[in-house]
């Protein structure tokens, strides 16, 4: 329970600026099957199999990520369920006002403040820390929560102290950035390394940072695509990407990058679909 609470506060957290973005959730099952969020076509959560073939497993939630938990149950982080949360703002306006905390839920249903208080961005343990803006979860090996919040990737440990692994790692204002506010992280993974990866929607590819902090570009979109979403399988990247056209949504489609670097479509959802 506890991490289907922290993934609610995700979709409360992008700012008003943002156009109509999209889902960044996808994931990969013990079996290799993949499931994304698409918000484009009636907020569906689809499931692509071994043969490419497209499916939808559910309807009717606005969701912008997914999780897996060790069961193989799948979660969606709706935007409605951030309201029984209790955040101390107006969720569903898009907007961090006055604080922008990470929420833990224990399995007894007790919510509690894990990192975070007023709006800002400070390393600190509890309520010490400060974020701006919250966007993707992801857990890495070692049980820390890994968070990406604009140009930056944060870490939060099990006893609430943030970290900040590494910033400033987009573009400054790319000039052909897909939509007003796409500047920023999108969907984030961990390997077993703890290397994490990490959409630069804006900059139209995927990153890589290792616990060092050295960050690489690992995949680079073709235009008009770019990448939302990524999950790491078995030494494998699977890329959510959207088509970044004014006004007129692409997709999705998943790519997946294998570990030899080859590059195949898996899938891609028809405007229609």
């Amino acid at each position: 329970m506890r991490r289907i609470a922290l993934l609610a506060l995700l979709a409360a957290s992008w700012p008003a600026a943002a156009e109509a973005h999209p889902a960044w959730g996808i994931l990969v099952d013990g079996r290799g099957t993949v499931y994304f969020a698409d918000v484009d076509h009636g907020n569906v959560v689809r499931r692509v199999d071994e043969r490419g073939k497209l499916s939808r497993v559910a309807a009717g939630k606005h969701s912008h990520d997914l999780f897996r938990d060790a069961r193989g149950d799948r979660y969606v982080a709706d935007v409605a369920a951030s309201v029984d949360l209790g955040y101390r703002n107006n969720p569903l306006a898009g907007e961090i006002e006055d604080e922008a905390v990470i929420l833990k839920r224990r399995p007894d249903g007790n919510v509690s403040v894990l990192a975070g208080s007023e709006a800002g961005r400070k390393d600190g343990k509890g309520t010490e820390a400060m974020f701006r803006a919250p966007g993707a979860m992801a857990w890495g090996t070692e049980g820390a929560l890994y968070v990406a919040e604009g140009d930056a990737i944060r870490k939060v440990t099990v006893d609430g102290t943030v970290t900040t692994l590494a910033d400033r790692l987009l573009d400054a204002g790319p000039p052909d950035a897909p939509f007003e506010g796409a500047n920023r992280l999108f969907g984030l993974t961990l390997d077993a390394r703890n290397d994490a990866y990490v959409a630069d929607f804006g900059g139209w590819r995927v990153l890589r940072v290792a616990p060092d902090r050295a960050a690489s570009t690992v995949l680079r979109s073709e235009r008009p695509w770019s990448p939302v979403g990524v999950a790491e399988s078995g030494g494998c990247l699977d890329v959510l990407e959207v088509g970044a056209t004014p006004g007129v949504p692409l997709g999705p489609r998943v790519r997946k990058v294998a570990g030899d670097g080859k590059i195949t479509t898996l899938a891609t959802v028809e405007r229609a679909k």
